[in-house]
């Protein structure tokens, strides 16, 4: 699934109909005036386009996964997916006629859309059990008043679409226990991820922010975010593994990034230039391009010269070895500092916000590694399964490093160019 799962409202994106994309269709140019033209017998209207056929996504069964102790209504999701489904037909002639150049764009886009419908409400709903159970474990609530503001909220943005709040809920299947539980979410994430939250984690972790880098090397194992427990758990120990064989020193770490790393780009200590590459090598907080916000907090986590796993990303999770720490640049106080401090600060508020959504979107993401486990049924782990091994690029053996022959002495005065000097002739 290698995508963010934001801490936005989960309800409006979990169960609103699948946006329609605009495909980017440069204007026709407007020609100039022309002079009147004698007339000309109207041409025949040309023979309607054929509408090309959208194929409905196989159901799912009646209970595609669990969490937890909680059955996921498979039913729920097919009736969803098959109102998005005609949706997305309904709207089909429409895109065409407004991108006429662009067929094939907008078809494969519709195609993929529906492609991916069960997947993703499945782990959408899937993700939202994650989230009511981290809810209850930290005692997560809101007040009256803030549920009725949000409600509000909701049925604000649900009107500009044409939908009715208490429709929509029926036909997901859910109440006004579940809406007040993702009322109550927003109002934990305003705290987590609000200015003052925003404020003390630049102040306790300021090199984060002031330009500091770190040399860094890492091996990840792909692995999506939302797949079973099982194979989140295969995966932290694999990076276990691998790091006991560094610290054991049975291999370098660059070696077993080479040999064991989903990614390609993994290849040891290199010192690029910012941003440039993988995850790996320099890594800091870029206002302008960040990179994977946990992977550079645990790579600040970490010690100058040691490892540190299982750092979980939207790719997978991650054994991070750091090398080398640059320092960042000290404020000088002058006129041309501050006026660009001002704005590396909106900046780095960005950052940091970015950052503890993360975090606080992993935290819910870990239920399912602390007993709240997400099992698949057996039809849809193979395909998971298949795919995910179809992603993994092959994994190259390290180079067996080669001795070079000693070069051959030419003082001509040792025994050894002695005893190789050809025998005289007689």
């Amino acid at each position: 699934m290698n995508r963010t799962l934001w801490m936005t409202t989960l309800l409006i994106s979990a169960l609103l109909l699948p946006a329609m994309v605009a495909v980017a269709q440069p204007a026709p140019a407007q020609p100039a005036p022309a002079k009147a033209a004698p007339a000309t017998p109207t041409p025949a209207t040309p023979a309607p386009v054929a509408m090309p056929k959208l194929v409905m996504p196989a159901p799912l069964p009646a209970v595609p996964a669990t969490v937890g102790d909680v059955k996921i209504d498979g039913a729920r999701i097919n009736k969803s997916v098959a109102t998005a489904y005609a949706q997305i037909v309904k709207d089909l002639p429409k895109m065409l006629a407004q991108y006429p150049n662009s067929r094939a764009q907008v078809l494969n886009y519709c195609r993929g859309n529906i492609k991916n419908l069960p997947t993703s409400q499945l782990q959408e709903m899937i993700f939202f059990e994650l989230q009511k159970k981290y809810i209850e474990r930290q005692k997560i609530s809101c007040t009256d008043d803030e549920y009725k503001t949000f409600r509000s909220k909701v049925e604000t943005m649900l009107a500009q679409r044409k939908l009715k709040l208490d429709q929509m809920l029926k036909d997901r299947g859910w109440n006004e226990s579940d809406l007040r539980i993702i009322a109550a979410w927003e109002t934990y994430v305003k705290t987590k991820v609000g200015p003052k939250a925003i404020s003390d984690f630049i102040r306790v972790n300021p090199t984060l922010f002031n330009g500091t880098k770190r040399a860094t090397s890492h091996v990840l194992v792909l692995c999506d975010p939302l797949a079973s427990t099982k194979t989140q758990q295969a995966a932290i120990a694999e990076l276990a593994k691998i790091k006991a064989e560094v610290t054991a020193k049975k291999i370098a770490f660059a070696d077993a990034a080479m040999k064991y790393s989903h990614d390609p780009s993994s290849r040891g200590n290199q010192m690029m230039p910012p941003n440039k590459g993988s995850m790996g090598n320099i890594v800091f907080f870029d206002p302008v391009r960040p990179l994977v916000p946990t992977f550079s907090y645990g790579a600040f986590r970490c010690t100058i010269g040691g490892m540190i796993t299982p750092v979980r990303t939207n790719y997978g999770f991650h054994l991070i070895q750091v090398t080398a720490e640059i320092p960042g640049a000290k404020n000088k106080g002058t006129t041309a500092d501050l006026a660009k401090n001002a704005m590396k600060a909106r900046a780095n508020n960005k950052a940091a916000q970015d950052l503890l959504g993360a975090q606080l979107q992993n935290a819910v993401l870990n239920m399912a590694l602390n007993g709240c486990d997400i099992v698949y049924a057996p039809a849809i782990q193979a395909k998971m399964d298949k795919d995910a091994a179809a992603k993994n690029p092959p994994r190259a053996e390290p180079k067996a490093a080669t001795k070079e022959a000693p070069k051959a002495c030419k003082c001509g005065k040792c025994a050894k160019c002695v005893a190789a000097k050809p025998a005289a002739k007689k």
